[in-house]
């Protein structure tokens, strides 16, 4: 059972760190090429096996939020102008 619940949540992080990358590329590729900060991904919502989470772009973090089993879950994903390059877990 314990085996199951951090498999869960091995997919639920890959998951995130999947949406993060998606929305660190789009904004580098905005900033980057001068495009309007009207296309940045600031704030982006998304359903991950059936779990409401919210992302917010903070320039040199993404941070990822979610409700699972009670508990709030924050993730910090830190990048800089080429890649991912750290990750903070906080949960109460």
């Amino acid at each position: 059972m314990e085996l199951q619940l951090c498999s869960e949540q091995s997919e639920m992080d890959l998951a995130c760190l999947s949406y993060a990358r998606h929305i660190v590329s789009t904004n580098t590729w905005v900033r980057r090429c001068h495009g309007s900060e009207q296309h940045l991904l600031t704030d982006m919502d998304a359903t991950i096996d059936s779990v409401s989470v919210h992302f917010q772009d903070h320039g040199t973090y993404v941070l990822c939020s979610y409700e699972k089993k009670g508990k709030h879950i924050m993730m910090k994903i830190y990048y800089d102008d080429k890649s991912i390059v750290g990750m903070d877990i906080d949960s109460d």
